[in-house]
């Protein structure tokens, strides 16, 4: 493995699981970030035995706490050109180099896989215990809300049988009012049409002065469409009615 211990910007390296591939055994790469790098493809070289690459627009990630799975390319083999798109790599890592390096980047994979199945475990709990304090915040928030007054006048959200019973007996109380006025207005009624009977009705009315006695005259008075006309009739004891006249009994 190259003596370089450390990874910094612009750094070339070569990815270990490439180095057997039949793909991408001709592929470096430079390190943009602390997260990303970016890809170079070799390219036939015009300076033989060095060897050339031409820069990409790929981007891959990679692990900056196993920076082990990168081999780091000596940056004093490296040559880059003014536009920083073509570089070329004096001395590349023999085949045998490329493949010590990753058997041993391979082990310390063994070591750091249960490192971070550890890791994976702390933060799943660490996630479950979140969310069951945010439940149960969420809970004592909606303990505290006040309930609304409920459409029958209790102070709770859900069904008051006192109340809804309340409510229908006042909805009782208001049927029989109404229904007791309707009688009270039919019994007006039956009594005046009684009383109407027992007067003279065929269009017209009778009326008597106050302090006439009995053989004095009356007054009818018949209703017309033209005016109001004025008959005077007398009025006779029992055994006094003539043979032709009209007998009239007040109740």
């Amino acid at each position: 493995m190259s003596s370089i211990c450390f990874i910094q910007k612009d750094m070339f390296v070569i990815r270990l699981k490439d180095v057997d591939s039949f793909d991408r055994n001709n592929e470096i790469w430079r390190i943009d970030n602390h997260i990303l790098i970016q890809k170079f493809c070799g390219v036939p070289s015009l300076r033989a035995p060095a060897r050339q690459f031409q820069s990409t627009n790929k981007l891959s990630g990679y692990d900056a706490r196993a920076t082990w799975r990168l081999f780091i390319i000596d940056p004093e083999n490296v040559e880059v050109d003014s536009r920083g798109s073509e570089i070329t790599v004096n001395n590349f890592p023999s085949l045998s180099v490329l493949r010590k390096a990753k058997k041993l980047a391979e082990l310390k994979d063994e070591e750091f896989k249960s490192i971070e199945k550890h890791e994976f475990i702390e933060k799943l709990n660490l996630f479950e215990a979140k969310q069951l304090s945010k439940r149960a915040a969420r809970k004592q928030r909606k303990s505290k809300w006040k309930p609304k007054k409920s459409y029958g006048g209790g102070k709770s959200w859900g069904f008051n049988k006192e109340n809804y019973k309340n409510r229908e007996n006042r909805e009782e109380e208001a049927c029989r009012e109404v229904v007791e006025g309707l009688l009270d207005t039919l019994d007006k009624d039956v009594d005046e049409s009684k009383h109407t009977e027992r007067s003279i009705s065929s269009d017209e009315s009778v009326s008597c002065e106050e302090g006439d006695d009995a053989g004095s005259l009356i007054t009818l008075y018949a209703s017309s469409d033209s005016e109001t006309e004025e008959i005077k009739c007398e009025l006779y004891d029992e055994n006094d009615v003539p043979a032709v006249g009209l007998e009239l009994t007040v109740g």
